[in-house]
């Protein structure tokens, strides 16, 4: 399996673009997800322009396992988070072992402002 990467550059340029067409059509607010398991896919993350009012960035922590596994990528994750840069959470059904309960995962400091479920 390749495991893919973006530089904050392409992420500034890509997001610097969507907030001008969502200001130039008084749209709403846009939810941008930059999904991440491994420190290796974003570059330069503490980069990554957060300003735009037009969007909300959000980390997608993805990792699975253990509870100690996946609590471990998510601290490595959330370290040198770009100020306003909201944090997610995502949980596996067949991989996680055992699956984490709502409870749970609205533990996580800090919670996660968005969780999937996969």
């Amino acid at each position: 399996m390749q495991i893919g990467s973006v530089d904050a550059a392409e992420i500034n340029a890509t997001t610097e673009w969507l907030a001008g067409l969502t200001r130039e059509h008084g749209l709403p607010q846009k939810v941008v997800v930059l999904h991440q398991f491994a420190e290796s896919m974003i570059t330069n993350r503490p980069l990554v322009d957060t300003s735009h009012p037009e969007l909300a960035l959000l980390l997608h922590a993805d990792g699975h396992g253990t509870p100690q596994l996946k609590t471990g990528t998510w601290e490595r994750l959330k370290a040198g988070l770009p100020e306003g840069m909201r944090l997610a959470w995502k949980n596996f059904y067949d991989e996680d072992t055992p699956t984490f309960t709502p409870e749970q995962t609205m533990a996580l400091e800090p919670a996660p402002w968005f969780v999937s479920y996969q």
